[in-house]
Formats: C-alpha cells, structure tokens, sequence
C-alpha cells in the first residue's frame, strides 16, 4: 500500500527538518575529523587479529578490543553470551595421483571430518555437475569413491545472492548426498563465478543418519581439470587428508552497542553485521566493513552529540560464519522486543561503493525509505545511493522477518558477482577495500539510522 498524498507530504516535511543534523553528518564523514576513520578502524581490526574464526583466541580479543573501544568514546556496550561452535581446520592437502601427479589446493568444510585413521584417503573419482547426475549413478559407480562436484556458478538470477544461495547446495550437502551412494569422500568446485586459483571456504552440515565422509572445497581450475580427465576415460585418482577436528561449543558474545534515545528508548532501530570471519583470511570484506561503518555511525553521532529520539543500536555478532550461532543467540534473547524495532540493518554483501539499500517491509515503509534517499543520497560526490530495492540481503536477522519486523541491507556496487571472487577466499584482504567508499557507506548507514530513529513514529508495517 502506498502513502496518501497527505501522508506523503507530511513525511516530506519531516525528513526535511533533519537538513542540519545530515549536513553535519556528511561534512564529518566527507570532509571533516571523520574521514576516512571507518577504514581506520577496520584495517587496525584485521591487521592486529587478522583471522577471527570461531572458537578462537583472536575472535575473543578483537570483540573485546571493539568493545573496550566504543566505551571509551562515552557509547554504551553490553557483551551477550552466545555459544559459537570450536572446529579446528588442521593439516590438509589433496594431490592427483592418477594419470598424472598434480597438488590441487583444498580447503576443508566447516564441520567436516577428518580422513580416516589420521592418513590420507586415496581412491578414484566420479565427477558430475550436479546431483540429478549424481543419483543416476547409483551405488554400484559411487560405493569407495571421492566425488567430485563441479557444478556451475548460477547465473540465471537477478541478484548474484541468489545465484549463490542455489549453487551453494553443493557445498552445504554434497557430503552427505555422496555418502548416500556409500561414497567415501567429497571435494566441491568452489562456490564463485570466477577464479585464479582461489580456493572458497564454508559451513556444510551433515544429513543426520548418514555416514560422515570428509568434505573440502577446491579451485575452479581443479574442478574442470578433474573434469576433463573423468570424461575422456582417463580414470582419475586422488588422494586426500583432511586433520580436521571437531571440539565442544565454546562461549563467545555478540556486542550490544547503543545510543540511547531520548524520548522513546525502548524503541530501536538496529545496524550491524558480524564481528568473526573464516580462518583463512582477514574477513576485511566479510564482515569487518560492516562493523567498522556501524561502529563509525555510532562514534560521528557521539562526537557530534546527536541524540535521536528512540535507541541506536549496532549489533556485532559473534558466529556467523559457523551457522549463526551469535544470530540465534539474540534472537532468542530479544524475541520478545519484536514490536519495539521500527527496522533492522544488516550489512554483509561488502563495504563499496554504495547504490543504496535493499529492504523488506511494507509498501508505506518503503516509500518513506525512498523520500530519505532522495532527499538526501541522490548525489553523494558524484554517487546516486538512493536507489531502495526489494529483498533485503541478510543472515543474521533474517529470522526476524517472521516476526514482521522491517529489515534492510547496504547495497553496493560489489554486491554483484565481483563479491563472490573475494568471498570465503584468501584474497578477502584489507586490498580489496577503498577508505573512500567506506566513507560513502557510513553516511548512508548514518543517514538511514539517525532519521529512522529520530522520527515521530516507527516505519509502518
């Protein structure tokens, strides 16, 4: 449902009188104390941690880093317990043996067993591209084998998000999908369109009742490699070993940052992303931007003393990258405050240059998102990052959405398929980021935050 002409107008009007608060903000951001600074914050992030995997020391320090310094900028933070899951990659390594000898890179599942015996499995392989191909090979072709998947990237979608939430099957079941056929190991292309030798990490999850067989990722290059050989009667063989353990659930928390309001403060509008990463990178891209532009948020609001009328809050969780055991956490602890949220941000598709937002809501809180962004992102040095499109992009609050609580996400230029080449891959460094594009970022998230909180009402649902 659209905004009557008089809602509309009235809307105009309000969004208009925040023209002083959103000048300060884009001249601190922009050209003043704070440029730059979101960049700052995230490259002492993961040049001091790096690597904030799950179950970790390093994903502990940095949350206590973070937080120790959000309060000393005078920002309120509550650290809430979540349980992360502990799985320890250790040594790893695959090479074909047959007909040729070649090392081929892999990088273990999350979750995945190790190689029995604490040796190295070697058998042949079967290789298909997708898993109609896989049934149709039956027990008899796939029993004591390693299959191979070496599905294609998707690109019949709109959004690459949805190209990879299809392909990403094949890393999330593959596993256990082989092991039906009484498969004894799995190696997945990785879930990318686009590759130099880059290896792409991620969770899986084993088919309860069904053998556990060790599960990895490999390069494009491989894949097709394997392919070749597999089609061309070449038989291949591979051997591969796989350290990888699996320990008890360890306590981590997520980071409750806030800016109370000053007249509605038990109503929220809430930004955030999360705080851990993959063990084989810095996480700069996935997710250290989000949280050093929501942190950044908070911070210029602070510094410039402007104090919206409901709560700011950023939230940092701990444990996305293994199922979203931060996300469940504070879903269960603030389940009961769903009517209190007048939208929930997440950013978690990269920190570049900006095109605007993605949202999920009503008709009403849409067209109000739109009117911000036109008032005021339409031209950000030379940028339109106004533009509100459909379908917010989020893990960690997506479970929110069946509590009709209004979500969004940062949209950006990356979001396309070039996000995917750094994504869950070595090469997801501090290089890949631009401290004027977070910059641009951060005053869209600041802008969005600061008027959604500092309106009369909540978005309409």
């Amino acid at each position: 449902m659209a905004l009557s002409g008089k809602e509309e107008a009235a809307i105009i009007k309000e969004i208009s009188e925040k023209f002083e608060a959103v000048s300060q903000i884009k001249k601190h951001l922009l050209d003043g104390e704070g440029k730059h600074e979101a960049y700052r914050k995230l490259e002492a992030l993961v040049n001091k941690f790096g690597a904030r995997f799950s179950g970790t020391q390093a994903l502990e320090d940095a949350i206590t880093h973070v937080s120790d310094l959000m309060k000393l900028e005078g920002i309120d933070v509550t650290l809430e317990k979540a349980q992360v899951k502990h799985w320890v990659r250790g040594e790893e390594n695959a090479q074909l043996v047959s007909p040729i000898k070649v090392d081929i890179k892999i990088s273990g599942l999350g979750s995945s067993v190790a190689t029995p015996n604490d040796s190295p499995l070697e058998a042949d392989i079967v290789v298909v591209r997708n898993f109609e191909e896989l049934k149709n090979l039956g027990t008899a072709n796939v029993s004591d084998k390693i299959v191979v998947y070496n599905q294609e990237w998707v690109k019949e979608h709109k959004y690459p998000i949805d190209s990879y939430i299809e392909t990403v099957a094949y890393r999330n079941r593959g596993a256990s999908e082989a092991a039906k056929l009484g498969a004894v190991g799995a190696l997945i292309r990785s879930v990318t369109p686009f590759s130099l030798g880059t290896v792409h990490t991620g969770w899986q999850s084993y088919e309860e009742g069904v053998p556990k067989i060790p599960a990895a990722c490999i390069t494009i290059e491989d894949a097709e490699m394997l392919q070749s050989m597999y089609t061309n009667g070449k038989n291949p063989r591979v051997s591969m070993f796989m350290g990888a353990q699996t320990f008890p659930d360890k306590d981590s928390f997520n980071i409750v940052a806030e800016i109370k309001g000053t007249e509605k403060v038990d109503e929220i509008v809430m930004i955030g992303g999360h705080i851990d990463s993959w063990d084989i990178c810095q996480g700069a891209m996935d997710d250290g931007g989000a949280v050093a532009i929501s942190w950044e948020v908070l911070s210029i609001l602070t510094q410039l003393q402007l104090k919206p009328k409901r709560t700011l809050r950023a939230v940092f969780f701990t444990g996305e990258e293994t199922n979203l055991n931060g996300a469940t956490a504070y879903y269960n602890a603030h389940k009961n405050e769903a009517a209190n949220y007048s939208i929930m941000f997440e950013s978690d598709d990269g920190t570049f240059t900006p095109t605007g937002i993605r949202f999920t809501g009503s008709g009403k809180a849409k067209a109000i998102l739109e009117i911000i962004g036109g008032t005021y992102l339409k031209n950000l040095k030379g940028i339109d990052a106004s533009r509100v499109f459909n379908s917010a992009s989020i893990s960690d609050i997506e479970d929110w959405q069946s509590l009709n609580v209004p979500t969004g996400s940062l949209s950006n230029v990356y979001e396309g398929e070039r996000y995917f080449w750094y994504h869950h891959s070595p090469a997801d460094k501090m290089s890949i980021q631009d401290p004027d594009d977070m910059d641009l970022c951060t005053v869209v998230w600041a802008i969005y935050a600061f008027i959604l909180a500092d309106m009369n009402d909540k978005l309409p649902r």
